[in-house]
């Protein structure tokens, strides 16, 4: 439920077919090699009993070093979309979702939009439990136009030369319902209508945008700019707001002026209530209310705010999951095939570590000798990791939210996971090693 469009995620039989096939084909294809090469045994070895004494594990090391360098990779990208969601989470939106319930009403041509949206706002608020209710052209989280803004003391420019930021139409207890803080002035009222001097209400990246100094310096409220390339009359400021994440994706404008409904009323706007309960319950205080007003226009878009900020995470979320996944699993792989290959390793090493028993080599120098050759083929991997993970992870770079592709703690941790994983998986090994009978060993071949 916490991925967008999860209901249409479903068993396909095609896929399955697919998936099996290939996993068919790959297992033929990769079991050649090892049977191609028992298929030329020398049998007078075999009947001697001699067993060559140093096993050719350079291709099998590769292989390993080579699963070791995907996951890296994998479990890399895994940590920063990890740290990518943590920090989201902890980010401050600049409003408050949590309690409101969203919808968008397009009315027809014939209607009458500042009308129209004053009467359902008068009967929303009177819903018992309702705290506050606006209307707006967009909301946050949602997609948003832009337009060109410049101050008015200065020498007008061409419309393509102005700073171009969000433009947000808006009710005046449009503030109130989302919660974003007023930091200067007024936010909209009832006088703010068609036919009142123009007025707009900016944020403070907006603010610190033309008057460099804010919050000291020249006050912005007073101060009047040009919006827009329709209207010539400059709007004065009477308000600054708090920034506003309008998306998740950092791919808008960072700056925002917010312009009166009643003095710039658009046709198709979107609903927020603010209530103390359960947001969803008041959908059919909303339709009801719009159904009243005017039969004909639809509501559509029924959502709570909450699901709006979710949705915006979702990609990272699948992402983060996918990731996640395939890293356990070639993980999982890379421990077996420390394992074995270290198992591998000691079997055709019997006589070398009998002799060196024999001489009286501690304990502690057998099992590091295991434990280092399983280690420089971790570090191989490792290595070709992170050069993987230098170009792979750049294909996250729009996922990630505040984090470096080349996160160095990420490296680390991911890094040191490996280092733990390789130990573990050769230890066995090597403490059965320990268990070899020097006088057996050396009859071993």
């Amino acid at each position: 439920s916490e991925l967008p469009r999860a209901s249409e995620i479903g068993f396909d039989g095609v896929v399955l077919a697919y998936a099996a096939g290939l996993s068919l084909l790959l297992g033929v294809v990769f079991g050649l090699a090892p049977a191609l090469s028992a298929s030329r045994v020398d049998l007078i070895f075999v009947i001697r009993g001699n067993r060559s004494g140093i096993a050719r594990t350079g291709l099998r090391a590769c292989l390993i070093g080579g699963q070791i360098a995907l996951t890296f990779v994998l479990l890399v990208g895994t940590t920063l979309m990890i740290e990518t969601l943590v920090r989201l989470r902890a980010e401050s939106l600049g409003f408050n979702p949590q309690n409101v319930i969203t919808a968008r009403v397009a009315l027809s041509p014939a209607d009458n939009p500042q009308r129209f949206f004053h009467d359902l706002l008068q009967r929303l608020s009177a819903l018992p439990g309702v705290a506050h209710v606006s209307a707006s052209l967009t909301l946050p989280m949602t997609s948003y136009p832009g337009t060109p803004v410049q101050r008015a003391d200065v020498p007008p420019l061409p419309l393509n030369q102005r700073l171009i930021c969000g433009v947000f139409i808006v009710t005046p207890d449009y503030f109130a319902t989302l919660e974003i803080p007023l930091r200067r002035g007024r936010t909209f009222t009832e006088r703010d209508r068609e036919g009142a001097p123009r007025v707009v209400v900016i944020d403070e990246n907006l603010a610190r945008t033309f008057w460099p100094d804010y919050p000291a310096g020249q006050d912005p409220v007073g101060q009047r700019l040009l919006v827009g390339g329709v209207h010539k009359e400059p709007a004065e400021i009477v308000g600054i707001v708090g920034n506003v994440h309008q998306d998740l994706e950092g791919s808008g404008w960072n700056r925002g002026v917010y312009v009166s409904f009643e003095q710039s009323p658009v046709p198709s706007a979107m609903v927020a209530l603010r209530a103390g309960s359960e947001p969803m319950s008041y959908a059919a205080g909303i339709r009801r209310s719009v159904q009243n007003l005017s039969a004909s226009e639809p509501v559509f878009e029924l959502q709570r705010m909450q699901d709006l900020v979710e949705a915006q995470l979702g990609s990272r979320r699948i992402l983060m999951r996918l990731l996640g996944s395939f890293s356990a699993v070639t993980l999982i792989l890379v421990l077996v095939g420390i394992y074995g290959l270290t198992s591998y390793s000691v079997k055709h090493q019997t006589r070398e570590i009998g002799v060196r028993r024999a001489l009286g080599a501690p304990d502690g120098n057998i099992i590091g000798m295991i434990v280092r050759k399983a280690l420089r083929i971790a570090f191989c991997g490792i290595g070709a990791g992170l050069v993987g993970a230098f170009a792979g992870t750049r294909v996250l770079a729009n996922y990630l939210f505040h984090t470096s592709a080349m996160e160095p703690i990420a490296l680390m941790v991911v890094s040191g996971l490996f280092v733990i994983v390789t130990i573990g998986a050769a230890l066995a090994p090597a403490l059965r090693a320990l268990q070899v009978d020097p006088a057996a060993a050396l009859r071993y071949e």
